[in-house]
């Protein structure tokens, strides 16, 4: 696997473990200037994969997290028109208010002037990557989210190398949602509300890598899905074809993955020992999810959470008085009490 460095824009950082499977569908999308289709169970990394996908291409990155409201136009711009009502309001009064007189500009002018619907659009991801000079101009107030940059490479990004955005838990939108993206992918335009023209996208600049994940809650129509690389993220086996959890040449591929996993994210931080531990707990407790049926079954992202809980024990406060640091014995007793909390959480009831 690939160790790819990522800098969120929170400032931590880690490598994201590639597997070549994964790189061959990113550039393969990119290459095809198709979207990449990300399934798989929550928390195995899909919107993960998206951040390495625009390290290892050296893009700047953009999310946007699908909701049961959300409108395939949100995607391009959002239009504020409560904030437009107020300023509007505020603006008539200071007019009125107001005993300067300007010739050249009447007090109606200086109110539409003050309301104008440009003020109030911003530009969402799509219309970042159909033209970033348009939509940053738009964004001049820095009210809408602009790409970041979310590798720790050098930034050496212009606009033209193009975007990867994130479109994350497209399965709750709509099914007008990812049948209106189809629309946009091939136009490479749009106009927003105000615009008398349309906004083109520049010939020289690169058709961005739209990555889109979905956890299966709903169907996604037969037209998209015909217009996408489809990646389906799965984790290794955790159980035999009979319900016994692995062992032998499975077992340690399972736990050498997660060992690997937490060096990634944590690089030295804690002894082999605790990746190793925590590996163990993991397999089994997922065995026994799956032997119970249960619909959530603990994963990487449980996984990362346990030691990052590790990690800031003593810094929350509760341990004020910890001066030295926990031994290894200490931070697997630990461990093994954190362990129901982060790896078991379907309800006794419905086992």
């Amino acid at each position: 696997m690939q160790p790819v460095p990522i800098l969120l824009p929170n400032g931590t950082s880690f490598d994201h473990l590639l597997d070549e499977e994964h790189e061959l569908a990113i550039q393969g999308a990119a290459a095809a200037n198709r979207p990449l289709l990300v399934r798989g169970e929550p928390g195995l990394g899909k919107s993960q994969l998206a951040y390495a996908a625009a390290a290892l291409l050296g893009r700047k990155f953009i999310s946007f997290t699908i909701s049961a409201t959300t409108e395939s136009q949100d995607l391009l711009w959002t239009f504020d028109a409560v904030q437009r009502l107020a300023e509007s309001q505020v603006a008539a009064n200071t007019l009125r208010g107001s005993n300067e007189s300007n010739p050249d500009q009447s007090p109606e002018a200086k109110l539409r002037e003050a309301i104008d619907v440009k003020k109030f659009v911003h530009p969402g991801p799509l219309w970042w990557a159909i033209d970033w000079e348009s939509a940053n101009d738009a964004n001049r107030d820095g009210l809408a989210s602009a790409p970041t940059w979310v590798s720790t490479k050098k930034d050496s990004w212009t606009s033209d190398q193009g975007l990867v955005i994130l479109i994350d838990e497209i399965d709750k939108a709509e099914s007008s949602v990812p049948n209106g993206l189809l629309e946009v992918f091939g136009a490479r335009q749009l106009q927003p509300l105000g615009w008398s023209k349309p906004i083109v996208s520049k010939p020289n600049t690169k058709s961005p890598l739209v990555m889109i994940t979905t956890n299966e809650e709903r169907m996604l129509p037969t037209a998209f899905l015909r217009r996408c690389f489809v990646l389906e993220l799965e984790l290794l086996p955790c159980v035999e074809s009979l319900g016994g959890v692995v062992q032998g040449e499975k077992r340690k591929k399972f736990l050498d993955y997660f060992v690997e996993l937490g060096k990634a994210h944590f690089k030295k931080h804690f002894p082999v020992e605790v990746y190793e531990k925590t590996a163990e707990m993991l397999l089994e407790d997922r065995a026994q999810a799956f032997a119970n049926q249960d619909v959530h079954k603990p994963g990487p992202a449980e996984y990362i959470d346990l030691l990052c809980a590790l990690q800031a024990w003593d810094s929350v406060g509760l341990t004020k008085n910890k001066s030295t640091e926990r031994s290894t014995e200490d931070l697997l007793a630990l461990c093994g009490k954190l362990e129901k909390f982060v790896f078991r959480k379907n309800s006794r009831a419905l086992r």
